[in-house]
């Protein structure tokens, strides 16, 4: 029984795979990229200045993206701290000290504490999240653009776009640089990966 149960489980997952990556052309990725921009809309604030430092964090290279992921481990440490010790911090208040507070809060009041500050820290590691996780894919972005048209360029053209790529402080200068590539893919008839750009 237990046999049978697993060949129909491992021919379910199969067939959920087969019928995964259609399912996430066509319906999923545009839902997700819609979301991802509302988010970063809102993690940004619309300021330009803050969708700007997106991109100039894009423009740094490779060996700060381990760095930013940590913050993000630690943010979330942080939360499951907060959620831990808050509690516990509260009633130890409330229960070494009887002078100037007129009453005790009770454990309805407590717990909503708790969760205004659990959704808070929650907001603020999501957007996070989002944020870094854009930047990651915008990085990998621009190597797979520089993978591709490095056969078609010389060596000086290379260097121009890392030089390029190393100095983006700004969207418009991100998006100028992917349009430069995408020239060089047109010209030479290659594959355009067609990436989503916030």
């Amino acid at each position: 029984m237990r046999k049978l149960q697993a060949i129909l489980g491992l021919i379910g997952a199969v067939l959920l795979g087969a019928l995964a990556t259609p399912l996430w052309e066509s319906f999923e990725k545009p839902v997700l990229t819609f979301a991802r921009d509302a988010a970063l809309n809102l993690s940004t604030l619309g300021m330009q200045s803050l969708v700007d430092g997106i991109y100039y964090d894009v423009g740094r290279g490779q060996y700060e993206r381990g760095a930013e992921r940590l913050v993000v481990v630690v943010t979330a440490l942080y939360i499951l701290l907060i959620l831990f010790t808050m509690p516990r911090l509260i009633r130890r208040i409330i229960n070494s000290s009887n002078v100037g507070i007129p009453r005790i809060p009770d454990r309805r009041e407590v717990n909503l504490l708790m969760s205004i500050v659990f959704v808070f820290c929650s907001t603020v590691v999501m957007f996070d999240n989002v944020t870094t996780i854009y930047k990651i894919e915008a990085s990998v972005n621009l190597e797979r653009y520089q993978s591709i048209v490095a056969p078609y360029i010389d060596e000086n053209q290379r260097l121009v776009f890392k030089s390029r790529i190393a100095q983006i402080r700004t969207r418009v200068e991100f998006v100028t640089i992917i349009q430069d590539m995408k020239s060089i893919i047109q010209k030479n008839n290659l594959y355009d990966p067609a990436i989503s750009i916030f």
